[in-house]
């Protein structure tokens, strides 16, 4: 099951921070996406994706993480990654997707990567 809790930034209106907890697999898919739809039309495009607390991902998850990307794309907006940490950043790695997408320390550094 994947938690999928966002916020908005202070100071940063234009961007919201999603947390996710937990697995994004076969099972959360499609929840995931139908809650990121949500908030594109609520009018947010540029997403950070904190994965402080994200445990597992599998290989639909990254498709799913794709699929965000090109959503957020066409939308003129970005998805940026914040706090990849252990078996989740070896995996973002192995996969290629450090090539794709950004990755910061911090929620706080990714935020401010938008202002660049």
């Amino acid at each position: 099951m994947i938690n999928f809790n966002s916020y908005q930034w202070e100071n940063a209106d234009d961007v919201l921070v999603v947390e996710l907890s937990g697995k994004l697999d076969t099972d959360s898919a499609e929840t995931f996406f139908a809650q990121l739809e949500k908030e594109v039309e609520s009018g947010h495009i540029n997403l950070v994706f904190d994965c402080k607390k994200l445990e597992f991902i599998s290989s639909l998850g990254f498709g799913m993480m794709i699929r965000a990307h090109s959503r957020m794309q066409k939308a003129n907006g970005a998805v940026k990654f914040a706090r990849l940490e252990g078996f989740i950043a070896e995996a973002f790695q192995v996969v290629g997707f450090h090539k794709l997408f950004e990755n910061y320390a911090t929620v706080e550094d990714a935020v401010k990567s938008f202002a660049d």
